[in-house]
């Protein structure tokens, strides 16, 4: 038998909006300041980016598979390093990748699954209700 009260239902379901908000929040509300993102938080992850491409070098198995791909994979997507390239790196700024965050927001397409044995309907009410810049949500598939 199925115990739950009233409130649990009410519990239950502020807790699918908090579950449903917290990745959206993170995506569509970053640290920013002054049009560019936190300086300290920015230089922390650029330099644990660059201390990623620099251990490539330093693990023989990596460093051959991303030779190998770059090879033979020559002017295709499997060839670029999923890491990147320092030299693309060092021309990152705090400034332009909030550009760049900013035109992807605005003009590329995202897909939001949400998967679970949740009200659809719901969960398209509290996406359009808390965040705006996204275009209305009306389709949900059930599959």
């Amino acid at each position: 038998m199925n115990n739950l009260t009233n409130n649990d239902i009410v519990n239950k379901q502020l807790e699918i909006e908090k579950f449903i908000k917290f990745p959206l929040d993170v995506l569509l509300n970053p640290n920013v300041k002054n049009n560019e993102f936190d300086i300290t938080t920015f230089e922390y992850i650029k330099k644990r980016v660059y201390t990623d491409i620099e251990s490539i070098i330093e693990d023989p198995k990596k460093y051959s598979i991303n030779k190998l791909l770059t090879y033979m994979c020559k002017d295709t997507e499997s060839s670029i390093n999923l890491n990147g390239y320092i030299n693309d790196l060092n021309l990152i700024t705090p400034t332009n990748l909030y550009e760049y965050y900013i035109n992807m927001l605005e003009h590329d397409y995202v897909d939001i699954y949400i998967i679970g044995d949740l009200d659809m309907d719901k969960v398209s009410k509290i996406i359009n209700k808390n965040f705006i810049i996204l275009p209305p949500l009306n389709y949900f598939s059930n599959n």
